[in-house]
């Protein structure tokens, strides 16, 4: 059981790691021009498992399997949703999050591409 709910906090702290890069790429990107290309390839490995586990999380998965093997039981939705309730207070909707990623990715992509143009 303690096996199980170290293995799920590791995964979170992937998917928490992986959340705070993401969510610095901007400011990476406006530091270090030179790593455009280098902060899109997050996004993209996102999308890609988006599609390919089709709307599902594979950390998020992975997260819940072992929450429920160690007895605590998992949760329903995403991940960020669910900590921004547990940690935060904040609800809000699997839908709204998404958008709020995918809006803040589509800023990250139009920094590259104007810092690419001038």
């Amino acid at each position: 059981m303690k096996v199980n709910k170290l293995i799920a906090r590791l995964v979170l702290s992937v998917h928490a790691a992986l959340l705070a890069i993401g969510l610095l790429s901007i400011v990476i990107v406006l530091i270090f021009p030179q790593m455009a290309y280098a902060v899109l390839v997050l996004p993209l490995l996102s999308v890609v498992q988006w599609l390919i586990f089709k709307d599902h999380c594979l950390l998020t998965d992975l997260e819940n399997k072992y929450l429920k093997q160690s007895g605590q039981g998992g949760y329903s939705g995403g991940c960020i949703r669910h900590y921004l309730w547990k940690w935060a207070s904040i609800e809000r909707s699997d839908q709204q999050v998404d958008y709020i990623l995918y809006g803040y990715v589509g800023i990250l992509i139009l920094i590259i591409v104007l810092q690419k143009t001038i």
